[in-house]
């Protein structure tokens, strides 16, 4: 186990997580879903009561729930980490079909760059929310991110995260 990987909380350091590896790498298969706006839905009740209820939208429940999954394998049973934290995310998006195979090879090999919809920040989203209490306490904990979008042949998003220098305020 390497002694970068010890949970440092509240400055004392602990116990290493058995097993952990230098960098955890999940992958999450299908195209990547950006976090949603909350929806809000009024409620009026039998009693005659109003209230406002709030949502998040079915795409980005399901998205998250397949990233806590894949999350999850990952972590095998690990408590989620308590350290700061360093975090990549690619996000691999399909070529469009109506593109030539000439426009198709190019975006393929990274000449053409994936400059449209979805926001990779709103990508960014769906995916440390769904981290939180699996393979981390809180999102909070990641003090270094560096995030891309790329078009590939195979959509998936790619996550790797690794332990940040310093100890956790």
């Amino acid at each position: 186990m390497s002694p970068d990987l010890v949970d440092v909380a509240e400055g004392v350091a602990t116990a290493a997580v058995p097993d952990l590896p230098e960098v955890l790498l999940i992958e999450i298969p299908g195209v990547p879903v950006p976090k949603g706006r909350p929806k809000f839905r009024s409620v009026h009740t039998k009693a005659g009561a109003n209230f406002t209820t709030t949502y998040t939208p079915a795409k980005t429940r399901d998205y998250e729930n397949l990233v806590k999954m894949a999350a999850g394998e990952v972590m095998r049973g690990r408590p989620p980490l308590t350290c700061p934290l360093e975090l990549e995310l690619e996000l691999h998006l399909p070529i469009p079909a109506s593109w030539s195979k000439r426009k198709q090879a190019a975006a393929a090999c990274g000449a053409i760059r994936h400059t449209k919809k979805p926001d990779a920040d709103n990508c960014l989203k769906s995916v440390k929310d769904a981290l939180n209490e699996i393979v981390w306490k809180d999102d909070a904990q990641a003090v270094r991110i560096v995030l891309s979008k790329h078009y590939a042949t195979v959509a998936r998003a790619i996550v790797r995260i690794k332990r940040a220098s310093g100890e956790s305020a």
